[in-house]
């Protein structure tokens, strides 16, 4: 990046997790902005700390999914329970699991993400998360590949 240009930059958005902006402030330096409800934070992040190539994951909230499968299944068994049976107060408790499984696999699929990360060129610990598919496909490929020569470039310039 020519030293007059502007700075490139990635915005990402998550319904959970807020926002963040990427700006690649010279070839040196990425600014990474953050934020969410309760937290605003800024950071700058020499270039020269990160190692290419980046990795690829997916986070799964695991969690939200096996207590949402569980909560649905039991729902309906006590579903099934109150239709065979002369117990129909039942249906008050199959009702209640049914919803709260379905908040809870919700959760499950807004929780999941797509992730690139970058990891420390010195600890080899993830250090930066980018999630894949935020704003676009083809805008992050385009940041993605910047942010990846000018890390390249850095490393070759401080051996």
């Amino acid at each position: 990046m020519p030293p007059n240009s502007t700075p490139y930059t990635l915005k990402q958005r998550h319904i959970l997790f807020g926002s963040r902006e990427f700006t690649l402030q010279s070839a040196k330096l990425l600014r990474v902005r953050e934020r969410s409800l309760f937290r605003r934070s800024e950071t700058v992040i020499p270039l020269v700390l990160l190692q290419t190539p980046p990795s690829q994951a997916s986070s799964f909230a695991i969690k939200w999914l096996f207590n949402g499968l569980f909560s649905l299944v039991l729902g309906l068994l006590l579903f099934f329970w109150g239709m065979h049976s002369s117990f129909h107060w039942v249906y008050v408790p199959a009702v209640i699991l049914v919803g709260t499984a379905g908040v809870m696999l919700y959760r499950f699929f807004l929780y999941t993400t797509h992730l690139t990360i970058f990891h420390h060129s010195h600890t080899h610990a993830n250090f930066l998360y980018l999630w894949r598919n935020k704003p676009n496909q083809a805008a992050f490929e385009q940041f993605l590949k910047v942010l990846i020569k000018h890390i390249e470039a850095q490393h070759t310039t401080n051996p």
